[in-house]
């Protein structure tokens, strides 16, 4: 895993499988719904802690559009069924807790009802994030950056380019800005890498394509938890 939305955990005790039903009120279509969590694989760290990696799914019940022909025409009815939704997730106790994208964030609650770990959704700094890496990587590469809150006339937008902070056109618009993502190129632990994160707390690693779960993780509490801040 090398990109997720990235959340606070307040509690150390590690994830356990479980699968339950949750009743569901008189009347309702059906009795219940299940919600599980599995864990599929604990990787130690070389600090001798460990990071859980696995999926989360629950069913919930949707409305859907039931046609029927009848003899006296095209009726249109609703029913209701149930679906699955499924995000996978990485775990640090007492650091961080991921989940593929923001539609995994469900994951947050299930984990809320279901087991004593308290995890705050959070948002990602991306100021922060970027003055703290002009003055600690000087050679950092912006070549995408989100902005918003603009005093201008250009109010907020999305940037792709090169040094764009340095950018004779744009460059003033964006660090007067208020950003809400940000793609950088520089060298983390020695590492040329190629990131992208947003004020939603999601990060990716796009290069090198091998990047690990184990580095993912480092990166993620070196680079990124210290910019966090629940919503």
């Amino acid at each position: 895993m090398k990109a997720g939305v990235i959340h606070i955990a307040e509690s150390d005790t590690r994830i356990t499988d479980f699968q339950k039903a949750v009743e569901l009120p008189d009347g309702a279509k059906f009795d219940s719904v299940t919600e599980a969590i599995e864990v599929d694989r604990e990787i130690g760290l070389e600090d001798n802690s460990v990071v859980q990696q696995g999926k989360v799914a629950v069913e919930r019940i949707v409305e859907v559009d039931d046609p029927r022909i009848r003899e006296d025409g095209i009726a249109e009815y609703t029913d209701e069924e149930k679906v699955v939704q499924v995000t996978d997730f990485l775990y640090h106790p007492g650091k961080f807790f991921a989940v593929s994208s923001s539609a995994g964030n469900f994951a947050i609650e299930v984990l809320r009802n279901h087991s004593s770990i308290s995890i705050t959704p959070s948002n990602f700094n991306v100021d922060e994030f970027i003055e703290r890496k002009n003055s600690s990587n000087g050679d950092a590469n912006p070549w995408k950056i989100g902005f918003y809150d603009n005093l201008g006339s250009a109010e907020n937008g999305v940037v792709h380019g090169d040094s764009l902070l340095h950018d004779e056109v744009v460059g003033d618009t964006l660090n007067a800005a208020k950003k809400n993502q940000i793609g950088l190129d520089y060298e983390f632990n020695s590492l040329p890498i190629r990131m992208f994160a947003s004020e939603t707390s999601y990060v990716e690693i796009y290069q090198p394509s091998n990047f690990s779960t184990e580095q993912y993780t480092k990166y993620v509490i070196e680079e990124i938890i210290p910019h966090l801040e629940a919503k």
